[in-house]
Order: structure tokens, then C-alpha cells, then sequence
């Protein structure tokens, strides 16, 4: 082996580590679009499939447990952008599901990453926090969060971030070290976990962000089987709830009613039905949603309005599928998925898309899920790549 091939063996693993973390936080930084793309085209996705296609022989391995998995994620791709473009996304997400493969079995793993990703988006938060109060103080208003850094951000996306971030310091590095101390500790830790959500969710007036909180809370409290203790914090939260109500805290989220969403969903339903058709969907035809909306802001109607219900079984494939894989291991990634799930219901455009906050509150997770689900496969597809590597030498 040559000088430069050692040394890419030594470095080449940690580089790709610290730009796996630069994509996970680029979203926070005022970059634009493409500079954000070009760091996982350029920075995870070429060295990936390099990666990949290194060592041939070993894909073997992944085609059993992980072949249901790309089957479907190519499917829906190509029937979402209705031909082959939809390979290019198709072949962006598993490449970015690779990423994760890769990181495995490392000193910095996704696991390691996501966590200095998510104290830096705990750390943004405070920031934030502290800004919209100092206007707040010289305005009078509280007003929406809409400007990081000087420039405009998308509130729901930044939101959803921060608050997927939250969750998972919650999950992995606090949850078991307040329940070995305490089944109330335990509770209150819980409790504040949903107060910073919905601290996070006032700041930038997301209520995608709440409806994400709900179903991470319900599948937490189910998974975790603590039901008693869950109602308990759900009566401190419903008393702090209330106080805010009476102090007209609640206006905060309430004074921009659903966003035009229900208006949204029902203009773009009856386009698909008198227009398109309901089984095969409209396809990406640019129109414009009550006259001034791109999407119908929300990924599970994006996915029936551009792909019609064919696309909506085939998804729903995929997530019945997806289930029953991660399910079979108590996996934390399950639990924080949920909260992408969730917030799906009233933001995004479609779930299969190129780089986006989406890929980091929804598709990291699942990805994550996933994995944990095939530790054996990935165990021994590891060990396939050093065995081929030792055998070349």
C-alpha cells in the first residue's frame, strides 16, 4: 500500500466525520441552498459511493436486509416525479442512508456527531431565546423569530431542528440517568423536556413542532410504558398550560390560527379530484395553492397530491414495513422519529427530497431506526469489507 493510501485510511474516516456534522449544522448557518447541497454532493455522497464501490463483493450483504428498503425508496421516488428523475433523488437519500452505514462501528459515529449537533442547536436556541426577548423588551411585541445571523430563516424548519435535537439529548444522554435516580425524576425531566419544545415552538410559532411533540410524547409515554407518571406530567403541563392561557401567552400560537392550512388541503383535494385523478395524482405541475401557495404544506397530502393514493399504499408500505423491522429492537431512534413523523402532517413539501432540514428531523432518524434494526447485517457486512481488504493485502 502507498504513503497516500495509508494516510487516507488514517485521515480519510475522520474528515468525513467532521463533514457528516458540517451537513447536519450547515442548516443553521447562512448558507445558501447550494452551498448546503454541495457539501453532502461533494463532501458525503461521492466519497460514499467510493466507499461503497471500494469493496463490490461485500454489497451482497446488504441486498437481504436492507433490500426492501431500497426497493421502495426507489419506487416512490420515480412515481412521485413520474419517470426517471426521480432516480437522482432516490440515489441522493440512500446515499445519505449509507453515510450513516459508513460512520458505524467508528469512534465518531452518527450517534457521537448528532450529539455535538444537538448541543450546538441547544446552544442556538439560547441564543435566540435571549434575542427575541431583547426584542420583545424594546418592541413590546412578541413577535415571530424569522432572521439568524443577519439572515431570513425558515421558522418551521429551524424549529423543528432545535426541537428533534432537544429530544434526542433527552433520549440519549438524560432519560436513563433521571430514571435510575427517580421514577419522579424521571417525570420532572420529562416535564422541562416539553416545556423547552414549547418554549422552542413559541420562539418561532411552529405548530408543526407541536404536532410532532404530541406523537413523541404518546408513542414515549406507550413505549416506555409510563402511563401513571406520563398523566402526572401531563397535569403539570396542563396547569402551566392554563396559567399561560390567563396571562395571553396562548395568542402566541393561536393568533395565526391552522396558516391557511385546512383552505390548503381542501383547494388542493379538489383539484385532485376534478382535475388530476385520485389514483395517480397530479404530479409536480407548479400549481399554486389558493392563489399564492407553492405546496399544500404538508408531506403526507404533497405525497397523495403528486402521486395519488398509488403513492400513498406504496408509502404506507414503506412505514407498515419500517415498523416492524425497528420495533423487533428498543431503539432511541425509533422514539425520536416520531417527531418527525409528526410534524410531517403540517409542513414540507413531499418527504423525498434533495437536501433539506427534512433529511436531519425526519430522514436521520429513520435512517438511524433502521440500522439499529440490522446490527448483525451491518456487523458482518463490516467484517466482509476487512476480510476482502486483509485477503487484497
Amino acid at each position: 500500500m502507498t504513503w497516500f493510501g495509508k494516510q487516507w485510511l488514517y485521515y480519510g474516516p475522520w474528515m468525513f466525520a467532521v463533514l457528516f456534522g458540517l451537513f447536519c449544522v450547515a442548516f443553521y448557518l447562512p448558507l445558501s441552498s447550494k452551498a448546503t447541497n454541495n457539501i453532502f454532493y461533494v463532501g458525503l455522497a461521492l466519497p460514499c459511493l467510493g466507499w461503497l464501490l471500494l469493496k463490490p463483493n461485500a454489497l451482497v450483504l446488504l441486498v437481504r436486509p436492507f433490500g426492501w428498503f431500497f426497493v421502495l425508496i426507489i419506487a416512490l421516488s420515480v412515481l412521485d416525479a413520474r419517470g426517471v428523475a426521480g432516480l437522482k433523488k432516490a440515489l441522493y437519500l440512500l446515499l445519505f442512508f449509507c453515510s450513516c452505514l459508513l460512520l458505524q462501528r467508528r469512534r465518531w459515529d452518527v450517534n457521537a456527531l448528532y450529539e455535538v449537533c444537538a448541543w450546538v442547536g441547544v446552544g442556538v436556541l439560547a441564543f435566540i431565546t435571549v434575542d427575541w426577548i431583547w426584542i420583545w423588551q424594546n418592541s413590546g411585541k412578541f413577535l415571530r423569530y424569522g432572521r439568524f445571523l443577519g439572515e431570513p430563516i425558515n421558522p418551521v424548519h429551524f424549529s423543528l431542528i432545535i426541537s428533534s435535537a432537544m429530544i434526542y439529548i433527552w433520549l440519549f444522554r438524560l432519560a436513563d440517568t433521571c430514571e435510575r435516580r427517580s421514577p419522579w425524576m424521571l417525570s420532572v425531566g420529562l416535564f422541562l423536556l416539553v416545556c423547552a419544545v414549547l418554549l422552542c415552538a413559541t420562539v418561532f410559532q411552529s405548530r408543526s413542532t407541536l404536532v410532532g411533540l404530541v406523537l413523541f410524547y404518546v408513542g414515549y409515554l406507550i413505549y416506555r410504558r409510563m402511563i401513571f407518571l406520563g398523566l402526572a406530567t401531563l397535569l403539570a403541563l396542563g396547569a402551566l398550560g392554563a396559567l399561560l392561557f390567563f396571562v395571553g401567552v396562548d395568542e402566541l400560537l393561536l393568533r395565526r390560527g391552522f396558516s391557511y392550512r385546512l383552505d390548503i388541503w381542501q383547494d388542493a383535494w379538489g383539484r385532485l379530484i376534478a382535475v388530476c385523478g385520485f389514483w395517480t395524482g397530479c404530479g409536480s405541475d407548479e400549481y399554486l395553492f389558493l392563489g399564492r401557495f407553492e405546496h399544500p404544506h404538508s408531506g403526507y397530502f404533497a405525497m397523495l397530491y403528486r402521486s395519488g393514493l398509488f403513492g400513498v399504499l406504496l408509502f404506507f408500505l414503506f412505514a407498515l414495513l419500517w415498523s416492524v423491522y425497528v420495533l423487533r429492537v428498543r431503539s432511541k431512534w425509533f422514539l425520536l422519529s416520531l417527531f418527525g413523523w409528526g410534524s410531517l402532517l403540517t409542513t414540507s413539501n413531499g418527504v423525498l427530497t434533495s437536501p433539506q432540514p427534512l433529511w436531519i428531523y425526519f430522514w436521520l432518524p429513520v435512517f438511524m431506526a433502521i440500522l439499529d434494526s440490522q446490527r448483525g447485517a451491518v456487523t458482518s457486512y463490516f467484517q466482509e469489507r476487512r476480510i476482502s481488504c486483509t485477503a487484497q493485502s
